[in-house]
């Protein structure tokens, strides 16, 4: 996320700026580091730019266009995360709450003891 965020942010810097004065220079070279930053970021290929777009098109991305391809980015993430995940209900075959919890202990204890009760030790 900050990645697109500080990609867009360097296009919008004042032109008397030193970055402002090299981007154009980053961006023809071949194998700049420049491409390859703008080519991993996720949310700014959601973006609707070409690679080598112009600087005019990139300073016209508004906030909302970018909002819109972050949120995007971090729903398909939560989306991603959630299938990895096993509910502790679906371990159990019986609803309702488990008299061990009751007994005091640390918070450590408890975490082993519930992944001793949904199997996973």
């Amino acid at each position: 996320i900050l990645g697109a965020k500080n990609i867009k942010r360097t296009y919008v810097l004042p032109d008397d700026s030193l970055l402002t004065l090299f981007i154009q220079q980053l961006i023809s070279t071949n194998a700049s580091f420049w491409k390859k930053l703008q080519a991993k970021n996720e949310i700014w290929k959601d973006l609707v730019i070409p690679l080598n777009g112009s600087i005019r098109q990139i300073k016209n991305i508004g906030y909302s266009e970018m909002q819109k391809a972050i949120n995007k980015y971090l729903l398909q993430q939560w989306h991603n995360r959630q299938t990895k995940f096993v509910l502790a209900r679906k371990c159990r075959t019986t609803i309702g709450n488990d008299p061990i919890m009751y007994i005091p202990m640390t918070n450590f204890e408890r975490s082993r003891i519930t992944r001793w009760r949904m199997g996973w030790l």
